[in-house]
C-alpha cells in the first residue's frame, strides 16, 4: 500500500509540476532520491521508470531518455546509498551529482540546453533538497 502511495505522491508532485511551475523546482527527482534511499531497490527502480515515462510522454520527440535516466538515477542511489554516511547531507550529495548526470545526458541527447530557466530549476532544486527528508520521512514512516 505504501508503493501505491509513492507512485501517486511522485505523480502528483509531476503534475503540479508539469503544469504549474515548469520553471521551478524538480520536485519529482527530489521525491524520487528520498525514496531510492529508502526503499528497495526494485521498489526504486520501477519508481524511476515510471517518472521517466512521464515526463517522457510530455516530450514524445525522444522518446525512452528520460526513462532512461530516471531509472539508471534511481537504481544507481538505491546501490550506492550504504556507501554514504546517512546524515541529513546524504541527499544534497545525490542530488547535486543526479543533477550533473541528467544535466549531461540531457546535453548529449539534445534534450536539455542550459538557458536560465534550467540555471533556476537546479538552483531551486538544491535549495530545497536538505528539506525533502524532514517533509516526507514523516510520511512514510521510514525506519531507516
Amino acid at each position: 500500500m505504501r508503493q501505491l502511495f509513492e507512485f501517486l505522491l511522485l505523480y502528483f508532485l509531476f503534475i503540479i509540476q508539469a503544469g504549474v511551475v515548469q520553471t521551478g523546482p524538480d520536485f519529482t527527482m527530489l521525491a524520487l532520491i528520498f525514496f531510492a534511499l529508502h526503499e528497495e531497490k526494485i521498489t526504486s527502480t520501477l519508481l524511476g521508470f515510471f517518472v521517466g515515462l512521464c515526463v517522457d510522454l510530455t516530450n514524445p520527440n525522444n522518446f525512452g531518455v528520460y526513462i532512461i535516466i530516471f531509472t539508471l538515477i534511481s537504481y544507481g542511489i538505491s546501490r550506492l546509498r550504504n556507501f554514504f554516511y546517512r546524515s541529513r547531507w546524504q541527499i544534497v550529495i545525490f542530488t547535486l551529482i543526479t543533477l550533473g548526470v541528467k544535466t549531461a545526458i540531457g546535453a548529449v541527447t539534445g534534450n536539455s540546453k542550459p538557458h536560465p530557466a534550467s540555471i533556476i530549476t537546479i538552483i531551486l532544486t538544491l535549495i530545497l533538497s536538505p528539506w525533502v527528508e524532514p517533509l516526507l520521512r514523516p510520511l512514510f514512516n521510514s525506519k531507516k
